[in-house]
């Protein structure tokens, strides 16, 4: 009910950005279906009716990233004389694997194989300026200035090819060629095409030598992907410990380069937000000394933690970049923390407890129990 209605994107909020594009009701349909949503009620049920404390719990988000209209960024491409192409990039990837997914993007462009692209970064003297990694920009910004580099370099090796087929008509990248749309006979190599934009003697009239593009790519909006998270839990009456007992995830993030580095990034960011909602806190003694200073007393998920994520997608482009993507990084954190908290407040529905703190601890949920019990004899 809440849902802003696919047909009224682009739609502006109150507080005045404009949400480029999003189809909430499907996306939801879509988790309700990976997670087989009706079987898990009906689980829950007969859990309930066992006397066990089995929560499900559901959210859907929408974030912003993709920043933005004042911070652009860079990329530029060199094609060497004997064909491999070199892509430096302003952002700096720091487990993310960017280099994967912008060499597929330079490579689909060029239509040459992967392995002839290497992508290089994080060197100030590589480019003459770049902004920063954050926000789930890196696909949209750092991979559009280096898909409009590839671009810049197609049109010039584009004419170069023209005249050395004889051609003027429309051409196209495929297969380690360059060929005529019109006359599919008529083709070069893209080697021999980048070898020439080395020998001025075959070039064009006005077509200066070398194949090199810098770019900085300012978006005109911002990004909002969306998805719909699912998950279910059990609490310990006794002793107020959780289980994660399932994880659906169905994001859409617009057009997916590389699904396996996607599914990577919500696997990370579940694994983050499930450690906000049970484990992650700060706390210091009377004295101000800080108690959880090391992975030994400040506690992150582990593998017993987190089931299996289930991960699928809907995929709605965003038209401010040119490649239609919207972002991932954050979106399984965004989701996982009020799903899983939504999870625990339906399994202690029975208590009709409100969660009003994180992280959810086996006393805190204890505490909760305790005195909702309490309440009910007293009222009686």
């Amino acid at each position: 009910m809440n849902y802003i209605k696919k047909e009224l994107f682009p739609f502006k909020t109150i507080t005045g950005l404009t949400y480029d594009s999003a189809d909430y009701e499907s996306n939801l349909n879509k988790a309700l279906e990976v997670s087989n949503y009706w079987t898990l009620r009906e689980e829950q049920r007969r859990a309930r009716k066992q006397g066990r404390l089995v929560g499900i719990g559901v959210s859907t988000y929408t974030e912003i990233c993709g920043f933005g209209p004042s911070f652009a960024q860079t990329a530029a491409i060199t094609v060497t004389s004997s064909g491999n192409v070199i892509v430096t990039i302003g952002g700096h990837p720091h487990g993310q694997g960017h280099y994967t997914p912008i060499a597929q993007l330079v490579a689909d462009e060029f239509g040459i194989e992967l392995e002839r692209i290497s992508v290089r970064d994080g060197d100030t003297e590589l480019l003459p300026w770049s902004s920063f990694t954050a926000g789930s920009r890196s696909a949209a910004l750092t991979g559009s200035a280096a898909v409009i580099c590839a671009r810049k370099i197609k049109r010039k090796m584009t004419k170069i090819a023209q005249k050395l087929l004889g051609v003027d008509g429309e051409l196209v990248f495929e297969n380690g060629y360059i060929q005529a749309v019109n006359d599919p006979e008529k083709k070069i190599s893209f080697d021999a095409v980048a070898q020439a934009a080395y020998q001025p003697s075959k070039l064009p009239e006005g077509v200066e030598p070398t194949l090199f593009e810098y770019t900085a790519f300012v978006p005109p909006n911002y990004l909002f992907p969306y998805g719909t998270h699912i998950a279910v839990v059990e609490v310990d009456r006794e002793t107020g410990e959780l289980k994660l007992l399932k994880y659906f995830a169905v994001d859409d993030i617009g057009r997916v380069i590389n699904p396996l580095v996607v599914e990577g990034q919500v696997h990370g960011g579940v694994a983050q937000g499930v450690g906000q909602a049970l484990l992650e806190e700060v706390v210091y003694d009377s004295n101000g000394q800080l108690l959880t200073s090391n992975l030994g007393d400040y506690l992150i998920p582990t593998s017993d933690v987190i089931p299996e994520i289930v991960w699928e997608r809907t995929e709605t482009p965003s038209d401010s970049n040119p490649l239609g993507v919207k972002g991932v990084g954050e979106a399984g954190t965004i989701g996982s923390t009020p799903t899983i908290v939504n999870a625990v407040e339906d399994a202690l529905s029975p208590y009709s407890v409100t969660i009003d703190r994180m992280p959810l601890k086996a006393e805190y949920i204890r505490w909760l129990i305790k005195n909702a019990e309490e309440r009910k004899i007293s009222s009686t």
